[in-house]
């Protein structure tokens, strides 16, 4: 909470919030600009007379969830869904390994209004997407007894992305086929690509904890197809591992490991730099349930003033810009001259501040993932 006191015989008086720049603000924004999201304007007041402008700020878009609830046909856990869905305003919710044939009354109990389900085998699997379709709009696009693939459009952001949640099997025969199939679908797939759920394969060695040693060959064949389908570890906050074997009465029989991923392709991180993934405690099964932040940075209305960019003066076509003017008027010359120059600028050299953010923020978030091998 933050108050600020400012004297009844003030005259002027601001208040400015700004995220700072630091090695962690790819983690921290998102819940900073959680608090900042109901900051409507920047109120600059002189006596009486009140002024808004509309601040540059981060908005939410969208929360979901995917996890693999191993098992979902119970009352306690409807109980549990339907208060992770109140607790964390949740959009769409994907739920793997549910154990169900038909997830209708679950639909309502949760209070989400629409659903869209893949076959189970048996009593295994079960996967199911439910959404709130007021503010989220998807079109299947494929079904498998190992994941779901749907188009997703959020309100009001006209981007359309392809989600894939997927549920690996625990067969390695099996998944190293799975593997294939996601880099068939990359060679088809071109635009938005965000992909999460449960691998069942671990990436590296720290991403273990007990039992025995991680199976190289297996990781090699999961590492190959994230570097054919150009997708991105996208980090993550909290809890390191996703999976337990639950055996915490004897720490040399406790295995845990991270087996639960979210990764997108460099299209998909760029129209949402500041979003976050959060591994939420387990509870009703030995997974973590991931919570996906997805946000969008919004611009004020205001025009930057005109700056002089020492770099034009390298360029060779920059002097007859200048001179090319068409009347003797200083003031209208200084105008047009601005207004050609900003005009070249864009088309020459673009937003070069615009692109080094991005980069950055890009570099932060390889840097920062686990899939990088120095991030720890």
């Amino acid at each position: 909470m933050l108050i600020a006191l400012c004297p009844r015989k003030l005259i002027s008086c601001k208040l400015d919030l700004r995220v700072l720049s630091s090695p962690n603000s790819r983690n921290s924004s998102v819940a900073l600009s959680q608090m900042l999201g109901r900051v409507k304007a920047t109120i600059v007041g002189k006596g009486k007379g009140l002024k808004r402008k509309a601040p540059s700020q981060i908005s939410l878009l969208m929360n979901f969830i995917i996890w693999n609830a191993r098992g979902a046909n119970s009352t306690e856990f409807y109980r549990h869904c339907a208060y992770m869905v109140k607790l964390h305003n949740l959009v769409v919710l994907f739920l793997l390994e549910t154990r169900m044939a038909d997830h209708t009354h679950l639909t309502v109990e949760i209070q989400l209004s629409a659903q869209f389900q893949s076959p189970t085998i048996g009593q295994y699997v079960g996967i199911v997407v439910m959404w709130k379709d007021n503010l989220v709009k998807q079109e299947a696009v494929c079904t498998t007894p190992h994941g779901v693939h749907a188009t997703i459009k959020v309100a009001p952001d006209d981007s359309k992305w392809l989600f894939s949640a997927i549920y690996a099997s625990g067969h390695i025969h099996d998944r190293i086929r799975f593997w294939q199939s996601l880099e068939d679908m990359a060679t088809v797939y071109k635009g938005n690509w965000f992909v999460a759920g449960d691998f069942n394969e671990v990436l590296k060695a720290r991403d273990k904890f007990g039992g025995n040693n991680t199976n190289n060959s297996r990781s090699t064949h999961f590492w190959n197809c994230l570097n054919q389908c150009r997708i991105v570890d996208l980090g993550f906050k909290r809890s390191k591992y996703t999976w337990s074997n639950k055996r915490y009465t004897n720490m040399q029989d406790l295995i845990l490991e991270k087996l639960d991923r979210c990764f997108a392709t460099d299209e998909w991180i760029e129209l949402y730099l500041e979003s976050t993934v959060t591994h939420l405690p387990r509870a009703h099964s030995n997974r973590c349930p991931l919570l996906i932040t997805i946000t969008s940075q919004q611009y004020n209305d205001h025009r930057r003033p005109f700056r002089f960019e020492s770099m034009w003066c390298s360029h060779p076509e920059f002097i007859s810009i200048v001179h090319n003017q068409s009347t003797s008027d200083l003031f209208g010359n200084t105008n047009i001259s601005k207004t050609n120059v900003t005009t070249w600028n864009r088309h020459v050299f673009c937003d070069i501040f615009h692109k080094k953010k991005h980069i950055l923020a890009k570099i932060n978030g390889i840097q920062r993932s686990n899939a990088y091998p120095f991030s720890r």
